[in-house]
């Protein structure tokens, strides 16, 4: 392999490998080979389609005196998508010097084919694009603005960054209306490689129809259309982005709050928005009773969802929700068979829960055993404690229930807020015993958050535990 390669350098001149655009090619029976001349060590993320449909290719990577390269993601034949003429691969760059890439026919092909070529290199493996989001073909859309566009070459996917809005007071919607299967998602330009949130909810019962509303939590969300599966063909899709205010803040006054409001289908009126904070320590619960029709109430915070559509003591326009601190954007509809007129009243009420916040943290000491309860009656939904570490460590934290009634889930983290280990691993069964454990140092503080399991917040037991921390010898 090591003199195939080297006469393929003499006999094909090498072309430069392109950073950070497309460049096309023809292949058929011989590789493409690529020359990239390195100035540092890092990492070299090479992406390689067909634009056929019956293309099979592999990438290779070579260095210095014809040494393999090593492989920091993906392989040399990974068939991105099940499509194999779609490859993609990082190498490890060790230093400055030439380095080569070669595009390879997996067999001779019948008829020549063209591939879409693309390259980054990056000092972090982290800034590596992945298929999830090539920040380098991003275009800007405004409030309103609907965009007519396809899917197609070598990233078949479309990225939108809006422009950034007051996010407590504005929720988000973007809607995209494809030919073909289609995912929404949506991100945070501080952390391009994980969305906040993805719809693949086949709306309407189409395939191509997606939506996303929420609260984003930072500014200038950027939105990406990518198809279900890689297309032979060209996508076609609408895209629209809205940034919808508050029609209402709900200021809390001695921890009460109401408004008397109505939802009109009829007349374009099919939602109103409230904008609210729960205060830190305390719980905020939010019945709405609608007088003469069924409602939904969704609560939006800046990184999830929260609906109310249950018939609250099968009262059928009524519907509850309890928040935890932090801001929400409260959100009253009509079902949408609906079309009359609905008249409604808003109540948001806070309930005080001391430790339902990192200040109200009580403390946990080393070894010693604490008897807490999750309780719907009173509405203490959430518990907080602090540990402060003694001397350097593996620390083990559990959960267990008194009585086997009850589901939590331990979060244990950071003065930061960082998650630093979370369970809801049911050991044994029991849906109370959790179990996390983390390294620390001496002086670290560590706040453990304890809180129920559900999916609906009607369903939540209320459970006794204990809770414990102690020192892995």
């Amino acid at each position: 392999m090591f003199i195939f390669l080297i006469l393929l350098v003499t006999q094909l001149a090498p072309v430069i490998l392109p950073i950070d655009v497309v460049d096309t090619h023809t292949i058929q029976n011989d590789p493409i080979i690529f020359e990239y001349k390195a100035s540092s060590k890092g990492f070299l993320s090479v992406v390689a389609r067909c634009k056929q449909s019956d293309g099979d290719i592999m990438i290779l990577g070579r260095g210095p005196n014809s040494v393999y390269l090593n492989l920091q993601g993906g392989s040399e034949d990974s068939d991105v998508g099940g499509n194999y003429g779609f490859e993609q691969t990082i190498f490890n760059i060790p230093g400055a010097g030439t380095y080569y890439v070669m595009i390879v026919p997996y067999s001779s092909f019948d008829q020549p084919q063209s591939v879409d070529v693309m390259a980054w290199f990056k000092n972090d493996i982290e800034l590596i694009p992945t298929q999830s989001i090539p920040m380098v073909i991003k275009e800007k859309i405004q409030d309103l603005e609907e965009v007519e566009a396809q899917l197609s070459g070598l990233y078949p996917l479309a990225v939108y960054e809006m422009e950034s809005y007051d996010n407590f007071n504005h929720l988000l919607l973007g809607r995209v209306e494809a030919s073909e299967d289609v995912i929404l998602e949506l991100y945070s330009p501080d952390n391009p490689a994980v969305y906040v949130y993805q719809s693949d909810y086949d709306l309407e019962g189409n395939a191509g129809i997606e939506q996303i509303t929420m609260m984003s939590e930072t500014e200038n969300p950027i939105f990406v259309i990518r198809p279900y599966n890689f297309p032979e063909n060209e996508i076609f899709y609408n895209f629209q982005v809205e940034a919808i205010p508050a029609d209402i803040e709900l200021t809390l006054s001695q921890g009460k709050a109401e408004d008397e409001g109505y939802v009109d289908p009829q007349t374009g009126l099919d939602r109103m928005l409230y904008s609210v904070t729960c205060p830190q320590e305390g719980i905020l619960v939010v019945d709405l009773h609608g007088e003469n029709g069924d409602l939904i109430l969704n609560a939006y915070s800046m990184d999830t969802m929260i609906s109310s559509d249950y018939d609250y003591e099968d009262d059928l326009g009524r519907e509850k929700l309890v928040l935890f601190p932090g801001e929400y954007l409260l959100e009253v509809i009509s079902q949408p068979s609906n079309m009359e007129p609905i008249d409604y009243m808003i109540y948001a009420t806070v309930h005080r829960d001391q430790d339902a916040s990192y200040s109200g943290a009580v403390q946990l000491d080393l070894g010693v055993k604490h008897q807490d309860q999750i309780s719907a009656a009173s509405y203490d939904f959430l518990d907080y404690y602090y540990f402060q570490c003694p001397q350097d460590g593996q620390y083990i934290i559990e959960t267990m229930g008194t009585d086997y009634i009850g589901d939590l889930i331990l979060t244990v983290e950071n003065s930061d807020g960082e998650i630093l280990s979370t369970s809801d691993q049911d050991i044994n069964g029991d849906y109370t015993y959790e179990q996390c454990v983390v390294d620390l140092n001496s002086g670290d503080r560590i706040y453990i958050k304890v809180e129920p399991y559900y999916e609906y917040q009607e369903d939540i037991q209320d459970c006794q535990y204990n809770i414990t921390i102690t020192r892995s010898e």
